[in-house]
């Protein structure tokens, strides 16, 4: 049987290729032993349960199932990540510009079709048991089982570091766009800290959804792509440098 280390799947194009090789040679010692294979699909028990359905996560889900493995596909919010908060998607070789959330809706679109199922469920603790099979213990107490697990739970935003940020998180402090925009009724006034392509990205987004947003850089400039830079200068978004945020 594979093991976690085998396919810890943490980076986008890396998932494909290391589920690749790990079945094959999985595969090969499945076909002498016909008792590995599970009867009942239904009851939390795969050949390989993947946690996260960002990109990394559907891109190995659907190669598992090309694979003619069953797949749990296990996501604690929305499938896409952090792909969901951007913009508009320029950089992906054979899809025209788009938005992140049209762009996460082509990959579940194309995951559902090899006949993935997004599981709606936090993983809590994953575990090798005695029989050899990994259990993962979900966030209300169930148990999934698996003969493979692929991590690819992706990253999570970066704090700012201010005093009282805990009670003012999900409330006046956001970590996302979308947060914000689902979380207001009404649009305004609001600071983007930070001066890379995501900040920046985000800002553009919410100027053209009628906010007002200030980017809040601490160094003399922004670092974001020329053509992101471009756009922020276009539309008139503020930008105040050398700020120290309390």
């Amino acid at each position: 049987d594979l093991h976690v280390g085998a396919l810890r799947a943490l980076a986008h194009g890396f998932a494909q290729v290391r589920l690749a090789e790990a079945i094959v040679a999985w595969r090969h010692g499945r076909e002498a032993d016909p008792v590995a294979r599970i009867a009942d699909r239904d009851d939390g028990h795969y050949d390989v349960v993947v946690i996260g359905a960002g990109p990394a996560g559907l891109a190995a889900a659907t190669q598992a199932r090309r694979q003619r493995l069953s797949v749990g596909l296990l996501e604690a919010r929305g499938a896409g990540g952090l792909l969901r908060q951007a913009d508009r998607v320029e950089n992906y070789l054979g899809v025209d510009a788009c938005s992140g959330t049209e762009l996460v809706a082509r990959f579940v679109a194309h995951a559902e079709r090899a006949g993935v199922q997004i599981r709606r469920a936090r993983a809590d603790l994953v575990a090798l048991g005695a029989d050899g099979r990994i259990r993962i213990t979900l966030e209300d107490d169930r148990i999934v089982h698996g003969r493979a697990v692929i991590l690819a739970t992706g990253s999570r935003p970066r704090h700012a570091g201010i005093d009282g940020e805990a009670g003012l998180a999900h409330r006046r402090l956001f970590y996302g766009v979308r947060e914000l925009i689902e979380s207001s009724p009404t649009s305004g006034d609001v600071l983007v800290v930070g001066g890379g392509d995501a900040a920046v990205d985000q800002a553009i987004q919410l100027r053209r959804r009628g906010w007002c947003p200030i980017l809040v850089v601490r160094g003399d400039r922004l670092r974001a792509l020329p053509l992101l830079r471009d756009r922020v200068e276009a539309l008139g978004i503020e930008v105040r440098r050398h700020a120290v945020l309390t």
